[in-house]
């Protein structure tokens, strides 16, 4: 069984199509499986710098998010990274950002469905 969880990884510094390629490649080696391709914008030339985002095949168990995200972040140092994961409880909604040797993880707060007043 497991818990499951929907994951959203951007790059968020302007790099190639190239270079992006690559870093899908070893996130998805760091994984174990091919769990992201690349979202490529058809308004966008393989030479041209841009921020990427990740597709994810489907929701996933990746229990070791954290720390592969602190190895891909140290591999790649100058690169920015900005993943999301939302959980099978609404409850479990969480940001983290990654760059170099620095990370940081911030819960959200889900939204309401009861009258505030």
């Amino acid at each position: 069984m497991g818990y499951y969880t929907n994951f959203a990884i951007e790059i968020r510094t302007y790099v190639t199509k190239e270079v992006a390629k690559s870093i899908v490649d070893s996130i998805n080696n760091q994984i174990g499986f091919k769990a992201f391709s690349l979202y490529e914008p058809s308004n966008v030339n393989d030479t041209d710098e841009t921020s990427w985002d990740l597709e994810p095949g489907d929701e996933m168990k990746w229990y070791e998010w954290e720390s592969d995200m602190d190895k891909i972040a140290r591999k790649y140092p100058n690169i920015e990274f900005r993943i999301e994961g939302r959980g099978e409880d609404k409850e479990d909604w969480w940001v983290g950002l990654f760059k170099g040797e620095r990370n940081q993880i911030t819960y959200a707060e889900p939204p309401s469905d009861r009258w505030i007043d």
